[in-house]
């Protein structure tokens, strides 16, 4: 749930590149993104008194790589955001386009799109994906 938290707080907000010429797959800004979110994550549940290293350790490696994946955990981690992302912010995104922000014309949308479903590793989240990505891309092919 706190995978993406780091974006939620603009106060201390650094990325390594500008986020307007940031590409969407950017390994060193996926890293940035997951450790910042990792961060905010670990400090809540200390707020919370759970000082568990172990517990925290695992959090932790599950949130810094959950946009790159690389194990069976961060994978499932990773292609279970993506299936959210193409079900739930493909419209978000479309309404966004603009010619004034590089990151949001259909050009770059489009790579979004696409990387959020290529980078889908599980053959059952691709599938269940599929209708989430086909529906994305019409929509964007409406839009103005």
């Amino acid at each position: 749930m706190t995978h993406d938290i780091e974006r939620a707080f603009q106060e201390g907000r650094k990325p390594p590149k500008p986020e307007d010429e940031v590409d969407w797959s950017d390994p060193d800004y996926s890293q940035w993104h997951g450790e910042r979110s990792a961060d905010f994550t670990i400090k809540k549940l200390q707020d919370f008194g759970i000082n568990d290293n172990l517990l925290s350790d695992k959090v932790k490696r599950l949130i810094v790589f959950h946009e790159s994946g690389g194990d069976r955990e961060t994978d499932s981690i990773k292609d279970a955001d993506s299936l959210s992302f193409l079900e739930v912010n493909t419209g978000f995104f479309i309404s966004r386009i603009s010619t004034e922000d590089k990151r949001f014309n259909k050009q770059s949308i489009r790579k979004k799109f696409d990387w959020m479903f290529k980078r889908i590793s599980s053959e059952k989240a691709k599938e269940l994906a599929r209708p989430f990505y086909k529906k994305a891309i019409s929509g964007l092919e409406k839009s103005k």
